[in-house]
């Protein structure tokens, strides 16, 4: 029996690009639950790689409605619009969240939004416009929904953007701790 579907909104950081094990933090939120609660969870995997917010939001309201048996949503993204060939302005990136967060409301889906890991490490410096992330996480911290902050460490990162299993575990944790506080202390 399945006690409840997540859907897992986001870019690659979601789906799991560059995970050495292809796994992602969707799948590793899915072994916590499991460990901690022997109930089977599905943990949506709805990450796409190299996708924007507004590529996203286009989705979304599909994902939605295909897994219309989901308790929660969780949202990570906004790496891909801060690169410096896109550099979407914040405030179009915090439009689009919004936008999905609005949908989360008409599917009643209470709903999480993640913050972004800022780019660590050697090589990925010259990508993203200079603070342009930590706009888009002020944005985030603004809003009236489940702010999750996430701060991975260094050593959680395959290539300096994207997570290793160590960063995808460290994700699902944040996430499960979260669903865990907003599911006892409404």
């Amino acid at each position: 029996m399945i006690y409840g579907t997540i859907i897992c909104l986001g870019d690659s950081l979601t789906s799991g690009a560059r995970d050495e094990y292809g796994r992602g933090w969707p799948y590793e939120l899915e072994q916590l639950l499991w460990i901690k609660y022997s109930q089977i969870w599905c943990c949506v995997n709805a990450g796409v790689p190299k996708e924007t917010s507004i590529e996203i939001y286009s989705r979304a309201y599909d994902v939605m409605k295909k897994y219309q048996e989901a308790t929660e949503l969780v949202l990570l993204c906004g790496t891909n619009d801060a690169s410096s060939q896109i550099a979407v302005p914040s405030s179009k990136f915090i439009e689009h969240v919004v936008s999905i967060l609005n949908y989360c409301k008409i599917w009643g889906l209470p709903s999480y939004v993640c913050t972004i890991p800022a780019p660590k490490g050697f090589g990925n410096q010259d990508s993203y416009v200079p603070g342009l992330i930590d706009s888009y996480n002020n944005e985030i911290k603004k809003l009236d929904a489940c702010i999750i902050p996430l701060e991975v460490p260094e050593h959680c990162y395959a290539d300096g953007a994207h997570l290793n299993n160590g960063g995808s575990k460290y994700v699902a944790g944040e996430v499960m701790n979260a669903i865990e506080k907003r599911r006892y202390y409404k």
